[in-house]
């Protein structure tokens, strides 16, 4: 630094960052200690890629995978968003179905109490980077378990193309996550992707937490009619604050080494 030079970095959090991404592991999808590159089948209720949870109710099936840089999918993504993200997840429909009053896909990823209750009462921000041979109206539901459900609703635009997303809201009060789900080791706040969803889990109305177990509303488009139907999902952040694009700060590439501890911790 040149003498009489000065750096402020409060309006980012910078100086307090460091190089992980603090609330969301995972979020670059470059662990998949379970089935590898492998296309694999969707099964209700397990892990696919590390600390992504697969919900699946209903008659259509599909595979998840994780995608790499020898994909053109990913080179796609690092010339779309100007960063050198390394992988994606990828979810292909294998049977098709029409929507059934319980059907429901979704990915989610359950975060520990510990790893969730600085946000709690806070403004947060959450960012990814999305893209769907679907277009329409997509759901992402914030969860207190079965008890408290916050939904927020996102476009795709165009299909096949990759498109950053970017969502606000405030975070529910930690005594609410102290008398509904965990403050300590179990799960606390549950961040929801849909990608079908039937009658039962829709919440009537988006942009504020209602009591109940819901993942998102009837806006969200059906996925899964068609075994041509495909989703990528990637760069999954989630910051305290409120941010805007120009605002967001970088996603964290934190090392491999790093990543691969803090999932090896879950899966063990």
């Amino acid at each position: 630094v040149t003498s009489g030079a000065t750096f402020n970095a409060s309006s980012s959090n910078l100086a307090n960052r460091p190089n992980v991404n603090p609330f969301i592991i995972n979020g670059g999808f470059e662990i998949s200690q379970r089935s590898g590159t492998a296309a694999t089948s969707f099964v209700n209720n397990t892990y696919g890629l590390d600390r992504w949870k697969n919900y699946l109710n209903g008659s259509c099936a599909l595979n998840y995978q994780q995608l790499g840089q020898a994909s053109s999918i990913v080179t796609d993504l690092q010339s779309t968003s100007g960063i050198n993200y390394t992988n994606c997840l990828y979810l292909d429909c294998t049977t098709a179905a029409s929507l059934g009053g319980s059907d429901l896909v979704s990915v989610l990823q359950l975060m520990e109490g510990y790893v969730h209750n600085p946000l709690a009462g806070k403004a947060m921000t959450l960012s990814f980077w999305v893209r769907s041979s679907v277009t329409g109206t997509y759901c992402v539901a914030f969860k207190e378990g079965s008890t408290k459900t916050y939904v927020v609703e996102y476009t795709i635009s165009s299909a096949d193309t990759w498109e950053q997303k970017i969502l606000t809201l405030t975070d529910d009060t930690l005594a609410n996550y102290n008398t509904n789900t965990s403050v300590t080791t179990g799960s606390s706040l549950q961040l929801n992707f849909s990608l079908r969803l039937g009658t039962v889990a829709q919440q009537t109305s988006a942009g504020s937490w209602n009591s109940g177990n819901f993942y998102g509303t009837s806006n969200q488009v059906t996925w899964g009619t068609s075994t041509s139907h495909d989703f990528y999902l990637a760069a999954v952040q989630l910051e305290e604050g409120t941010y805007t694009s120009s605002t967001l700060p970088p996603f964290q590439h934190e090392s491999y080494a790093d990543n691969l501890t803090r999932c090896q911790r879950y899966l063990e």
